[in-house]
């Protein structure tokens, strides 16, 4: 039987939230004011635990399903294993292709790339960021969603 989380987040407040319940990641609608644009970042930290795939699956579903949402972040920063997602040729490519054409900067941590794929393997929309660019970007949003 599966839990349902409900959350409520004020924007005006600067607010982490990390939605992992059962080894499962749960989708939320979050409501805000759509007056006032946030620098909403979503952070994509991983992929697999123990080579246990069901997590990637709810992932890339969660950002596939960004494509209808009325709400995009400013920003997807994908780090650790997270990286392989950003691949020619994944699961997400066209969704983050739409997500670049609608002003939402795909990031990628360089670190990562150097641990998990070759660089002429990213998609054409993944900017390659340092570490310090990745804390710059975590640190001065107005919300951070950790899948």
């Amino acid at each position: 039987m599966k839990n349902n989380i409900k959350l409520e987040v004020d924007l005006d407040k600067k607010t982490d939230i990390d939605i992992l319940q059962d080894n499962l990641i749960q989708s939320e609608l979050i409501e805000t004011n759509n007056n006032q644009e946030k620098n909403i970042v979503l952070l994509v930290n991983k992929i697999a635990v123990d080579h246990d795939l069901r997590i990637k699956t709810q992932t890339v579903k969660l950002i596939n399903n960004l494509n209808y949402q009325e709400i995009l972040p400013s920003k997807i920063i994908f780090i650790n294993d997270a990286v392989l997602l950003t691949v020619k040729g994944s699961e997400i490519e066209s969704t983050l292709k739409f997500l670049h054409q609608n002003n939402v900067e795909i990031g990628v941590s360089k670190e990562s790339i150097s641990l998990y794929l070759n660089e002429e393997e990213l998609t054409e929309v993944g900017v390659k960021l340092t570490e310090h660019q990745i804390n710059s970007s975590l640190l001065s949003a107005d919300l951070v969603i950790t899948y």
